[in-house]
């Protein structure tokens, strides 16, 4: 049983390496990814967040009435859950813009 734990705990670190080392090349440009055409995707543009929307710190003092209509925003959890944001998943909040 020790020897079938150990085998598989180096599969899971050589995953983790092969993943570490995917995910380095991706975000270089070293590795590119191609779409369902088979075709490659354009070189990445590099952008600061204040050209293309703005930037606001929380939702404090919101409450449910100002949600589901107004500005689209980015949910905190949008983030954390791929490598981009599907600006189908956006949710709207009302308030003032600066």
């Amino acid at each position: 049983m020790d020897e079938r734990i150990n085998t598989q705990s180096k599969i899971i670190e050589n995953l983790e390496s092969l993943m570490l080392s995917l995910s380095q090349k991706t975000f270089t440009q070293q590795l590119r990814l191609k779409n369902d055409n088979g075709n490659g995707f354009p070189n990445w543009e590099k952008k600061r967040l204040g050209n293309i929307g703005q930037t606001f710190n929380g939702l404090t003092g919101k409450t449910k009435v100002d949600f589901g209509k107004g500005k689209p925003y980015i949910q905190y959890m949008q983030i954390f859950k791929g490598s981009k944001i599907n600006s189908n998943e956006f949710d709207y909040v009302k308030g003032k813009t600066k």
